[in-house]
Parts: C-alpha cells; sequence; structure tokens
C-alpha cells in the first residue's frame, strides 16, 4: 500500500475519487448531484458535505489505509461515505446486511473498521444479531436516527476545511466480499485508478450521451452492477444519481 509520502512529486495530477468529487463541486456547483428520496444535492453541496465527513471520519480516529464499513440497504449515505474515505485515503467496505449473523461477524472481523455506520430500518435485526459475536469493535453510527452518535450530527461535527491532501491512486478505495471460495468469503481491493478507467470503458460505449442516469436499488444490496460502477461512473462524469 502507498502513502502520501511516497508520491515522488506530489505537484503531479494524481486523480482520485475525492478529486473527482472536488472538481465536479468546482466545474458543476449547481448541477444535480444526488436524489435520494426527499435528499437532494448539488455537487457543491455534496462536496461540501463529504469534507465534513472526511473530516470527522478523521476526528475519530480514520487514518490512511484504515476501512470504514457501511452495513445498510444503497442510499445517499453510502456514495458521501465513499467519497470522504476516498478524501482521506481510507477505504470504504459496504457488508452485504443479508449475510448470516456468523458471515457477518468473519467480514466485519477481517476488515477490522475504524467505524462502522448501519441502518435499522429492515437491517437492524440483523446488526443486533452479530454485535454479540464481534464484541467492541470501533465506533458505530447509525445512519437513520437522530440524536447524539447518528450520521447528520456525526458529519455536521466535522471542520468544512478541505485539506486536498494527495492519495496514490492505487491506494484501495472500496473492498468487496466475493463469494467463499475457500470457507469464508475474500476481500477484493478496488483501487481508484481501477474504477475511473471501468468509467472510462463505460463512457466509451455511450459516447452520445451527456450525461448518464443510473437507478439506486433499494430492494437489493447489489454491490458490483448498481452501487460499485454505476454510481461511481455518474460521479466521474458529473451526472445525476437519482433514487
Amino acid at each position: 500500500m502507498h502513502s502520501p509520502e511516497s508520491l515522488a512529486d506530489p505537484s503531479l495530477h494524481w486523480l482520485t475519487f475525492g478529486d473527482v468529487c472536488r472538481e465536479n463541486g468546482r466545474r458543476y456547483p449547481l448541477n444535480t448531484a444526488i436524489v435520494c428520496g426527499d435528499v437532494r444535492l448539488t455537487y457543491a453541496e455534496l462536496d461540501a458535505r463529504v469534507t465534513r465527513l472526511a473530516n470527522a471520519l478523521r476526528d475519530r480516529g480514520v487514518r490512511f489505509g484504515d476501512r470504514v464499513c457501511w452495513v445498510g440497504q444503497i442510499c445517499h449515505q453510502v456514495l458521501e461515505l465513499f467519497l470522504a474515505t476516498s478524501k482521506l485515503g481510507a477505504a470504504l467496505a459496504p457488508v452485504n446486511w443479508r449475510l448470516s449473523p456468523n458471515e457477518m461477524a468473519f467480514v466485519l472481523n477481517d476488515i477490522d473498521p475504524v467505524v462502522t455506520f448501519w441502518q435499522d430500518h429492515e437491517v437492524g435485526g440483523a446488526v443486533r444479531a452479530v454485535t454479540p459475536l464481534i464484541g467492541e469493535r470501533g465506533l458505530w453510527v447509525q445512519a437513520d436516527a437522530d440524536g447524539d452518535a447518528r450520521y447528520e450530527e456525526f458529519l455536521a461535527g466535522g471542520s468544512a476545511i478541505d485539506d486536498d491532501e494527495p492519495i496514490d491512486p492505487l491506494t484501495p478505495a472500496l473492498i468487496i466480499y466475493t463469494s467463499a471460495f475457500g470457507g469464508q468469503p475474500n476481500g477484493a481491493l478496488l483501487h481508484h485508478t481501477g474504477l475511473l478507467r471501468l468509467h472510462v470503458v463505460a463512457q466509451t460505449r455511450r459516447m452520445h450521451q451527456q450525461y448518464a442516469v443510473r437507478h439506486l436499488q433499494d430492494a437489493e444490496f447489489r454491490l458490483a452492477s448498481a452501487y460499485c460502477f454505476d454510481q461511481h461512473d455518474v460521479v466521474a462524469r458529473g451526472g445525476s444519481n437519482p433514487n
């Protein structure tokens, strides 16, 4: 794994999804970035929220190379977390909430996240079943409730200043756990460059489109197709992610 100190020339352009978020905020400030239920965010608003979230994560101990987990369904918060961890050089690991308690416990123990965000709606039962199996493991933040240690309060506590630290694009940005070929699931590390190359491939296939629009999947956690690739491609293009 590369660290910021390993960059021979930080002035060189190193494109990561944190860079994409910043640039979209500057280039398309009024364009709609996200529509998720009642939540509507422009790219300028998205970048501002992502910066606060990244700083809040840093304040809670998330550093370069660390992991942050999401246990829940797909919503705008997942994309914000992905972009926030990208700005820090950390990796987001979405966990399939349909796993059995033992399977989910293995994944969470394997990831060893500094912070885990979770939803109570439809997912709370799975989280409460797995908690006794993993013990004390980092900070847990509920994403769909108000009050202390909740997502919006957590985000609002972060600084609005973007440090714009250089991050090696070969740093893992996303961890996806695959099927268990050897008895247990395996984590696939996807770095910024690889994910952005997927955007280039998708863009080549849709040269006639100015903007891409994708629907978030709220019925199933389709990590590989819906979240990992479609949302990232839309962000890279400056398009909208509607739900």
